[in-house]
């Protein structure tokens, strides 16, 4: 992966990796997730939705919209510019 431009970090377990997720994102940054079995195993996805951060939380602002045409608008503005994008 490093040969392709990707910075790797490896962790022994689920909580060595939740807090280096925790250490990787900055303060203020806007973060958007994919559906992942790993970030939910290591209980990130509930942190995030927690609100227990000083992230903005893209994906819960996409999903608090109700209206289908509204919550589209939303993903093509909001979901496709984040700073911090989180999948596995």
């Amino acid at each position: 992966m490093e040969a392709k431009g990707f910075v790797v970090h490896a962790v022994e377990d689920r909580n060595e990796a939740f807090h280096k997720i925790l250490e990787l994102i900055p303060e203020g940054a806007s973060v958007n997730t994919a559906h992942s079995t790993t970030l939910e195993e290591v209980s990130f996805m509930d942190y995030l939705i927690s609100g227990k951060h000083k992230w903005n939380n893209v994906k819960g602002v996409i999903m608090a919209e109700k209206d289908p045409k509204k919550q589209g608008e939303l993903r093509r503005s909001l979901g496709n510019s984040p700073d911090v994008f989180l999948t596995s």
